[in-house]
Formats: C-alpha cells, structure tokens, sequence
C-alpha cells in the first residue's frame, strides 16, 4: 500500500467499502424527502480514498453523484448511460480542461479507477437526495458490454 494512502487511511478513520476503496460518511442532512422509496436525507457526503490497481466497481444509485477531487493522483471516473460512455479524469491541474468535479446522474452505471497503478486518490462523494444502500445495486456488466461493445475493455476492468 502506498504509504500516503495508508496514513489517510488511518487519520480519516476510512473503512474498507463494498465497491472497492476505502471510505468514511462525513455528512448526513437532517432533513429528509420523501422519494417513492420511503424517507431519505436530503443529501449525504463521504471522504473516498481509492488506490491504484483498485477499483471502484461498476454499479448504479437511484440518486445523483458528485464526485469531487481533493488530492493524489488523478482518477478516472467512467459514466455509462442512455448517451454512451463517458470518462471523466479528474485532478489533473495541468490537464487544458481539468476537470475537478464529475455529476453522475441517478440511474447511470459507474466505476472509477486511479490513473498511476501505483498512485491513490481521495475524493468526496455528495450524494443527493442522501445515500441508502437500499439505493444500490451492482452494474450487470453483460448488459453493459452489449450496449457498449467498443468499452468492453473498461467494463471488464471495472466489473
């Protein structure tokens, strides 16, 4: 483990999360929306630490995403939907559009990985109306390698 990683790992207090990568819930509205599926708050945010050669598995929330870079190295976060596949490198400050925050709209597969294989990334997620599990499912990556045929690499890395 990169020794960065490892020492953010410990002072975030990140716990290990099922898609991969390690992460900690920093906010959680008090508030809360009604949204069909029962109460939810009105918006939830987490410190995510994502390692290179990890990954950030492909899967899909019932509510909008905001990924925002806070620092290491680059992370590309792949968006699969109705208008094809898009990655979005984010953090690259020398990039001639760099991109420091990506939306990932609800219902959208997704997968994140760190551009240097022996690199690490922490990011905040915003998610709104908030997070549940409930919300969350796992990506069917045969689905997604019939729709996008030309991203099987990708979605194989990521699955």
């Amino acid at each position: 483990m990169n020794p960065e990683a490892a020492r953010l790992i410990a002072a975030l207090r990140l716990s290990p999360h099922p898609e991969g990568g390690w992460y900690r819930e920093t906010w959680r509205g008090t508030a809360t929306v009604d949204v069909g599926r029962g109460p939810r708050a009105t918006g939830t945010s987490i410190y995510y630490l994502l390692e290179g050669g990890a990954t950030s598995r492909l899967h899909r929330l019932a509510a909008d995403e905001l990924w925002h870079h806070h620092c290491g190295d680059p992370v590309t976060v792949h968006v699969f939907d109705e208008d094809g596949h898009r990655a979005v490198r984010l953090g690259d400050g020398c990039a001639p559009a760099p991109a420091w925050q990506v939306v990932v709209p609800a219902g959208a597969a997704f997968g994140a990985e760190v551009d240097a294989p022996d690199g690490w990334c922490l990011v905040g997620c915003t998610v709104a109306p908030g997070f549940d599990f409930a919300d969350f499912t796992w990506a069917d990556a045969d689905e997604l390698r019939r729709r996008h045929p030309a991203c099987a690499d990708v979605i194989d890395r990521l699955a």
